[in-house]
């Protein structure tokens, strides 16, 4: 098999097939074969391509084999992330990647206390994850010691820079033997950060530039489609397909603006359609548990902001308390969402950088996507760079197609959604966004101690709880008046099929029973035995 060629451990290619990872990815392939080789890697591709596993897979490897000879346990792995979230997700993989396996690891971003995580770094586990400020605190302390490390994995390096972790890096980079490691740094993007970052370690470095002359993948996997419209209308499009079904799989709505995912949350309350809000405000454990389920499908819907800023002062003399918002947290950059069938720029993001990390959510590895760009007169000129740079990658072609959405599919929606937007005032925006986070911050005392005990029962926490008090039962189901005819013949037969299967074990409506036995239906009276 395609595995074999790295001659990997038994153990590690039975875990490999439970997981149908039964052929390696592009990247994983051309990575692979140089880590074994212990080369110094600059490792570039696209998001959604694999590069997670093409550094956990050789590296649990080489451990294995290194760890025969080994007299004594030492900490062997250090990965950097940028973010608590990364942090997560690259233990999640390596904890799947090792349950067969005899190495141990930790992950110091979790929210686990200081007296808790002490005794299990006094042990050296083979690997340690964190963020660069949290490693160096404990390396500090003396509770890590990373003279004698295999590898250093940098992830996700062009946010480390961004993220203010530069300095942190260098001062951790006194204390590893650059000489004796191998050191990996990986990233969607190969800009001035990494070249920083680049020159701070001596050493050798080989680039690995893989899939990077496509920013994303080809259009038979990811069909992008633009719409130029009004604001208003966004509103009008997205209500009336999300009523009448027309928008199928898991989809995430990018906004510019914290604030902008709030006011469609309410639009969306107003109309029965559930959905979540994910933003750096909310608590971490909030924000792990938003992403697992949505990942595991009990949410089909997310709304979602990638904004730099916070709040204004307005709003924060409205809760007399500051909110804080987790400076770490990027919900575009790097955090795998599974199975994403949509995704959909409410606000045009305002650099191809942006929109590249927005877009890559969906169509990630083989999987197919489609992804809805939606531009406002005023955001011309940010669509035209954005489309400008994408076609460069498809030979002078634009990769865009028109969203065509005929007005008859949302016209019966309009008026009612004019007022449920003219509801939407700044105060009530700002009233829903601090109900939402003290809701939040609530289930993320009961996720930090209840549910570490009853990891089972976590499904009873709901973050797609509505956020405005009263809802019009009227605007949850469509009447068919509002159903344009052209759709109305294909939601009966949908209809049917829904109630064939409902009874399909030969059971019968007990509607019938009733009326057979129901004499002012019948005209039949039971006689007396």
């Amino acid at each position: 098999s395609a595995r074999g060629e790295f001659h990997l451990d038994q153990r590690l290619l039975k875990t490999l097939s439970e997981l149908n990872w039964d052929r390696p990815t592009d990247i994983q392939s051309g990575v692979i074969p140089h880590i074994l080789e212990k080369k110094n890697l600059i490792i570039s591709a696209r998001t959604g391509s694999g590069k997670t596993a093409a550094y956990m897979i050789p590296t649990i490897q080489e451990l294995l084999v290194s760890k025969i000879g080994d007299s004594e346990q030492k900490v062997s792995v250090l990965i950097l992330c940028p973010s608590k979230e990364l942090c997560a997700q690259s233990y999640k993989n390596l904890t799947m990647l090792t349950k067969y396996l005899d190495l141990s690891s930790v992950n110091i971003s979790s929210q686990k206390k200081h007296d808790i995580l002490k005794p299990i770094l006094l042990k050296r586990p083979d690997y340690i994850i964190g963020t660069p400020s949290q490693v160096l605190g404990y390396v500090k302390e003396g509770l890590i010691n990373i003279k004698e490390l295999k590898f250093l994995i940098i992830d996700e390096a062009d946010l480390m820079s961004g993220f203010g972790y530069r300095e942190d890096i260098e001062k951790l980079s006194n204390d590893i033997n650059a000489a004796n490691s191998q050191i990996l740094m990986l990233s969607a993007t190969l800009g001035e950060d990494v070249k920083a970052l680049r020159h701070i370690f001596k050493v050798r470095w080989f680039r690995l530039e893989l899939n990077n002359s496509e920013m994303l993948p080809s259009t038979e996997q990811l069909t992008q489609l633009v719409k130029k419209c009004d604001e208003e209308e966004k509103f009008n499009i997205l209500v009336g397909m999300f009523k009448l079904n027309l928008i199928k799989g898991k989809t995430i709505i990018f906004a510019n603006t914290v604030d902008k995912c709030y006011r469609m949350r309410i639009v969306f309350d107003t109309f029965h359609i559930s959905s979540v809000v994910l933003n750096a405000e909310m608590p971490v454990a909030s924000r792990n548990h938003i992403v697992h389920e949505f990942n595991v499908g009990r949410y089909d819907l997310l709304l979602a902001s990638d904004e730099d800023n916070l709040i204004d002062n307005a709003e924060k003399d409205f809760t007399k308390k500051k909110l804080n918002k987790d400076e770490e947290f990027k919900i575009s950059r790097g955090i795998d969402f599974n199975q994403v069938s949509n995704v959909i720029n409410m606000d045009c993001p305002s650099t191809v950088e942006s929109y590249v990390h927005r877009v890559g959510r969906a169509a990630r590895v083989n999987q197919k996507g489609q992804a809805v760009l939606f531009v406002s007169i005023k955001d011309n000129d940010k669509f035209t760079a954005i489309d400008n740079m994408l076609m460069k990658d498809n030979n002078g072609v634009s990769v865009f197609k028109p969203f065509k959405c005929s007005r008859n599919i949302y016209e019966g929606f309009v008026y009612r959604i004019t007022e449920a937007l003219s509801k939407c005032t700044r105060a009530s925006i700002r009233q829903a966004r601090l109900l939402d986070i003290h809701k939040e911050i609530e289930n993320s005392h009961a996720l930090q101690a209840y549910f570490q005990e009853n990891p089972t029962e976590m499904k009873v926490l709901q973050h797609n709880k509505p956020v405005i008090k009263e809802r019009n039962q009227h605007m949850k189901n469509v009447p068919s008046y509002l159903i344009p005819p052209i759709l109305q013949e294909k939601l009966k037969k949908n209809s049917k099929k829904r109630r064939r299967t409902r009874f399909k074990e030969g059971t019968k409506p007990s509607i019938n029973k009733k009326k057979s036995s129901n004499p002012l239906f019948s005209f039949k009276k039971k006689a007396k035995k």
